[in-house]
């Protein structure tokens, strides 16, 4: 997908559930495959008398997914399902380095959870939940 960033191991994500502005930010460490993507919109142009369509960059759409191991109890799954089962939204904050160092850059947003499949485990597998979250407010790019 166009603008898809697959975060690293030199990448830190970070949630806080009271939102971007809250209480504090709390690294995430149980999940695996972080995923931001960021595309736009297109907006068509007809005009008459031009023989192509025009197409313009319309605003941006960001979706995170994350596969999250089912562990009732944990912190942040528990955070995650409260606010997937209660259809509110959870602060996310994607940084260069540790959050709190000076000079870190940093994409933060609110995002709302949209999809939470509880699956069962298979022989030997742990169960799993892949976690989809849409942008609910604006997101903001900035230096610590």
């Amino acid at each position: 997908m166009a603008g898809e960033v697959l975060l690293g191991h030199l990448q830190k994500a970070y949630y806080d559930a009271d939102g971007v502005g809250g209480s504090s930010w709390s690294e995430i460490g149980q999940a695996a495959d972080i995923r931001v993507n960021k595309d736009n919109n297109r907006v068509e142009i007809h005009e008459r008398g031009v023989s192509v369509v025009l197409e313009k960059l319309g605003r941006t759409k960001v979706e995170v997914t994350m596969t999250l191991t089912v562990r009732p109890g944990a912190t942040f799954y528990e955070a995650m399902r409260t606010a997937a089962l209660a259809k509110t939204s959870v602060g996310f904050a994607f940084a260069s380095a540790n959050i709190a160092t000076n000079g870190t850059k940093a994409w933060q947003g609110d995002l709302l959870i949209v999809g939470w499949p509880e699956n069962g485990a298979m022989e030997g597998a742990k169960p799993s939940t892949y976690c989809s979250c849409l942008m609910q407010t604006r997101h903001q790019n900035r230096n610590t």
